[in-house]
């Protein structure tokens, strides 16, 4: 077998292993949370099958298109900012520009001749130091 065949071959495996895994997670999980529960103690690591298992926590927040009531309260929120923006467009849109000019004016006081002259040579410098590394894709075949 050659390295590419390998290196499909071995790319195949880990992504029908990544739907396996996304498959048996939430019994897993299940199964893994039952363990800490009927387990004496408060700690949220146990031995299963030669291995330490830990179970970790992680505070998730609904996103505001799988939950109805902040769905709701998110839509309300942007029509609220809409409204306001058009209220006050004309004093928005003048901040703006202002920021824009003030930006410009602030990367103006940081550039002269020299830095110029020196930001041009390492362009140049990197250019001709560059290459292609090639990388490799994988689709599945027809």
């Amino acid at each position: 077998m050659t390295p590419l065949e390998k290196y499909i071959e071995l790319k195949l495996q880990i992504d029908q292993l990544t739907s396996q895994l996304k498959e048996v997670e939430p019994q897993a999980t299940e199964q893994a949370l039952d363990q800490i529960y009927n387990q004496e103690g408060t700690g949220k690591t146990f031995a299963f099958s030669g291995r330490q298992v830990q179970v970790r926590f992680k505070n998730r927040r609904p996103r505001p298109q799988d939950d109805p009531e902040s769905e709701y309260l998110f839509e309300e929120i942007q029509q609220k900012r809409e409204e306001l923006y058009k209220l006050n467009q004309h004093e928005i849109e003048g901040h703006l520009m202002m920021a824009e000019q003030h930006k410009s004016n602030a990367e103006a006081l940081q550039i002269d001749d020299e830095v110029t002259k020196l930001s041009k040579e390492l362009e140049e410098f990197l250019d001709k130091r560059s290459y292609q590394q090639p990388e490799l894709v994988i689709k599945a075949g027809k």
